[in-house]
């Protein structure tokens, strides 16, 4: 009978997948499976793997949960023949010797050095599944690059494609291979994909470009650099003028001088722009008069941007009611939030940073003797000093006594995962909707929910207050004086002031019933 070797077996088998860092979960998976074997073999008359297999095949189970019976059953019959699962005997026997590849990419140096890249891995927090996958991985194209002829890791990848693999497992291993290619090719660590993995980069307009195109926006980013202009405002830049000199292009220009006014009025004409306008078209008319060196074109097209009317919309100000309704669910602490969410939330409710500022914090940046938060703002690049609430303050302890993980890293706020660099400002949008949702307002489709409103509600308050305009500004990090401007939309309270009573301007009575 062939079940009969899970009786005397079990133990080993879950000796072997210890022995190779298969998970804990894994392993109970495997166990359970082989005590059902011996439980049921007698009752459902199963006298081989197939029998079982069949058996369950015959249940109103889903198809996952029938693939996943299917896989365990298959190790389970596979290690009691072999004394290892599917494919790696095979792989392990591969590797005992040192074989040249047969195309340009040589994975000698891979299979001797593989250990560094895990151990540095496991040392930062990696976790044991994805180690163990990474590791497979690496073996089998150490492997195949012996029968099959690979000159990159790009290659690697597209053979992969070729092999009618699911979306889900592709994606995975072009992230280990990602890993590899760096490790094996320029001698990089994994940073938890802070930089781009080379087999998947991310298309922008700019990529999209033509040569000449993109020749002059990467004079204009030379030339920015040279005057001192800030990164992220570059970068904002670059956006604007990509999209624009984009469609250009898709219209048929192929240079500045087939750019026409029709194509220019065209591209603003589109609904799409109507709303954001008013911040293209100054940035394009800059744009193009730092160009002007590059090419005489640049006069003219500058000149035939359309003027587009300053105008705002209306923002959805916090009120009163929810704005105590934010701070109350600070104070909850049964309401589910993780202390990083009531830090960050704290940080923007109480001092209306920036939400590029708060990612950037770091824990020097929190001085809890002196009550202050000094930082370099990344926006403006000037350096800016603020009074520590109490109320964040206390939020920040919590976070770094209770939740912040082990690290080196000088961050403030750090990702959960291995290895803990610095949030990205994805990170404070969760948080700010995971508050509102706790709060209970802000939930209906459209409302606003960015971290902005809270740098309107400090400016507000202080206005309300009778805050002299340049310490608000001071407080904000303004570098100019006119960036308060916008703010001044929202001072309810003083423009009521400057409201004209109706009562000197007689009405009829039915004027108000539809009031």
């Amino acid at each position: 009978m062939e079940l009969k070797v899970l009786w005397d077996n079990t133990t080993k088998l879950v000796e072997y997948m210890q022995q190779h860092n298969y998970s804990q979960h894994y392993i109970e998976r495997h166990l359970q499976m082989s005590g059902s074997i011996m439980k049921y073999s007698g009752q459902y008359g199963w006298h081989s793997f197939q029998d079982v297999i069949q058996w369950y095949q015959q249940q109103n189970y889903t198809k996952s949960y029938l693939a996943d019976v299917k896989k365990v059953v298959s190790n389970i019959k596979f290690y009691h023949i072999h004394g290892c699962f599917p494919g790696e005997g095979k792989i392990r026997r591969e590797l005992l010797y040192s074989h040249p590849s047969l195309g340009k990419l040589d994975m000698s140096y891979l299979q001797d050095h593989l250990d560094e890249l895990l151990v540095f891995m496991k040392n930062n927090d990696y976790k044991e599944h994805y180690l163990r996958g990474l590791r497979f991985t690496a073996n089998r194209i150490i492997a195949l690059s012996r029968k099959i002829k690979w000159d990159s890791y790009t290659e690697i990848f597209s053979w992969y494609q070729s092999q009618n693999l699911k979306s889900s497992y592709l994606q995975k291993i072009r992230a280990f291979l990602g890993i590899l290619e760096g490790f094996h090719i320029r001698g990089e660590m994994p940073d938890n994909r802070e930089t781009q993995n080379i087999l998947c980069l991310r298309a922008n307009n700019y990529s999209k470009l033509i040569p000449p195109f993109r020749k002059l926006v990467d004079y204009f980013v030379y030339a920015s650099d040279k005057s001192g202009l800030c990164k992220s405002t570059v970068n904002s830049y670059i956006s604007v003028v990509s999209s624009f000199l984009l469609a250009m292009q898709n219209s048929g220009a192929k240079c500045l001088g087939e750019i026409s006014r029709e194509m220019i009025l065209s591209y603003f004409d589109q609904a799409e722009h109507f709303s954001t306008g008013r911040g293209v078209a100054p940035r394009l008319r800059r744009f193009f008069q730092v160009c002007i060196p590059m090419d005489e074109d640049c006069f003219r097209i500058r000149t035939e941007i359309p003027p587009i009317h300053s105008c705002r919309k209306n923002i959805q100000y916090i009120t009163t009611e929810e704005a105590n309704a934010f701070r109350n669910a600070l104070k909850d602490m049964d309401n589910g939030l993780t202390y990083k969410s009531r830090a960050i939330g704290s940080i923007l409710f109480y001092t209306g940073v920036r939400s590029s500022d708060v990612i950037n914090l770091t824990l020097e940046a929190i001085n809890l003797q002196s009550k202050t938060i000094s930082f370099i703002q990344k926006k403006t690049g000037q350096p800016l000093i603020l009074p520590l609430p109490t109320a964040v303050g206390n939020a920040i302890y919590d976070y770094c006594m209770f939740e912040r993980p082990v690290t080196d890293s000088t961050n403030l706020f750090v990702g959960n995962q291995a290895p803990h660099h610095a949030v990205g400002t994805g990170s404070v949008s969760i948080a700010v909707s995971n508050i509102l949702t706790a709060a209970g307002i802000r939930q209906e489709k459209g409302d606003r929910k960015g971290s902005h409103i809270f740098r309107h509600r400090a400016a507000t308050t202080m206005m309300e207050n009778n805050i002299s305009p340049a310490v608000i500004s001071a407080t904000l990090g303004h570098s100019s004086p006119e960036s308060l401007d916008p703010y001044l939309y929202a001072d309810m309270a003083h423009l009521r002031e400057c409201a004209l009573s109706l009562s000197l301007f007689p009405l009829n009575e039915e004027v108000f019933q539809y009031v």
